[in-house]
């Protein structure tokens, strides 16, 4: 009897924008995947991603993949529920082979008894506000990104140990600082 594996889980799709040719933008589709940190195909396209985006000076992708080839299960040890390894994708089918071209978001949500933590969120840097500004082709990848955390995470809050220039970001989100002191640690639904 054969085992059928399935990768890239197939979780939502959300509304993106996209430059319509000329300067304007307008809606896009886009899928929301959860990768297995167990599958080997999953771990190669969480590879070529880091790969690619850290040749580009974002060191993000990179992070995600360490954590999903660690051998250390953090939920054995802590009060970690499970880990969700969220990509954004142009593919609206055939997840199981996705290409590691199309995602244009990559994240990893840790899913706690009382409150959720994003350990990363990183956009395709050539679609990053911070990276390109307004030349970029799509816009909102990191808004919808939240969009289905927040969706996902039962009401509990959820909390962002933020790089200082992404502040504005999550701020702008819905997010809102602990504390006055360090300004990059924030909340949402508190």
């Amino acid at each position: 009897m054969n085992t059928v594996t399935f990768t890239s889980q197939f979780k939502k799709n959300m509304i993106i924008q996209t430059r319509d040719g000329s300067s304007n933008y307008c809606d896009k589709t886009v899928s929301v995947v959860e990768l297995d940190r167990k599958n080997n195909h999953d771990i190669d396209t969480m590879f070529a991603i880091g790969d690619n985006w850290s040749k580009q000076g974002f060191n993000y992708a990179q992070s995600i993949l360490i954590s999903a080839i660690s051998d250390e299960d953090e939920t054995d040890w802590t009060d970690k529920l499970k880990e969700h390894y969220i990509a954004m994708t142009l593919q609206d089918d055939n997840f199981e082979k996705l290409d590691p071209k199309k995602v244009i978001g990559l994240s990893l949500l840790s899913e706690y008894n009382y409150d959720n933590e994003i350990n990363y969120l990183q956009v395709k840097p050539t679609n990053s506000y911070s990276k390109v500004g307004e030349k970029r082709k799509y816009k909102k990848i990191g808004t919808a990104m939240l969009d289905y955390m927040k969706s996902i995470s039962e009401q509990k809050p959820i909390f962002v140990n933020s790089a200082l220039e992404a502040v504005n970001f999550y701020t702008m989100n819905d997010f809102k600082r602990v504390s006055e002191e360090d300004p990059t640690k924030l909340y949402y639904n508190v």
